[in-house]
């Protein structure tokens, strides 16, 4: 299933978006995003952050895509593993809480678990362009960070449980030739 939607997102792009990027004056996007986490966060890495992109979140309450009038705090906090020696794996907790378990259930208990987290996990937690901005810096920052102890050829597992800005603002994150290489999972509630 990911690698035919993931064949079908890269092909769709190079027909109808890479042509706009080349090509057109104009080179500001709007992004109003709905899928699985996973492609979402590979559209992110497609548009890259060389262009003008907005990315929009869909709120729940009220129903929406605009931006909300929020002056509203939101800190991204940043958990660090206590050892570095374990295959590394990054937990995005932001639209709920997870429980290391999960991770340790697919990687083993020899992870180095990163995490970023917020003090009240919930779908509508962006709110603001701000939000999403301080989203994409921390996260910018943080693949510095894990990057510096784990070394650039290392797989960095990525769990991504956050609202959809996020997951593509992630992928716009991504720089290609310096970041780890990344393995995204969706959770499976076959399993």
């Amino acid at each position: 299933y990911w690698e035919m939607e993931s064949a079908h997102l890269d092909h769709s792009f190079e027909r109808k978006i890479a042509p706009l990027i080349e090509q057109s004056p104009c080179k500001h996007f709007s992004v109003f995003a709905l899928a699985p986490q996973p492609l979402l966060i590979k559209l992110g890495a497609l548009l890259t952050d060389k262009i003008d992109v907005q990315t929009y979140q869909l709120h729940r309450e009220p129903k929406t895509w605009r931006w909300q009038d929020s002056e509203s705090e939101l800190s991204f906090e940043i958990v660090q593993p206590e050892h570095c020696s374990g295959e590394p794996a990054l937990l995005l907790s932001l639209s709920d809480i997870v429980s290391e378990d999960r991770i340790k259930r697919v990687l083993g208990d020899d992870v180095s678990i990163w995490k970023v987290i917020v003090s009240d996990p919930h779908n509508d937690l962006v709110e603001t362009k701000h939000h999403l901005g301080l989203f994409r810096a921390r996260v910018r920052k943080l693949m510095v960070a894990i990057k510096a102890k784990h070394g650039n050829t290392t797989r960095l597992h990525i769990f991504p449980v956050m609202p959809v800005s996020c997951s593509v603002e992630l992928g716009r994150s991504r720089m290609p030739k310096a970041d780890m290489p990344w393995v995204l999972y969706d959770h499976d509630y076959q399993s």
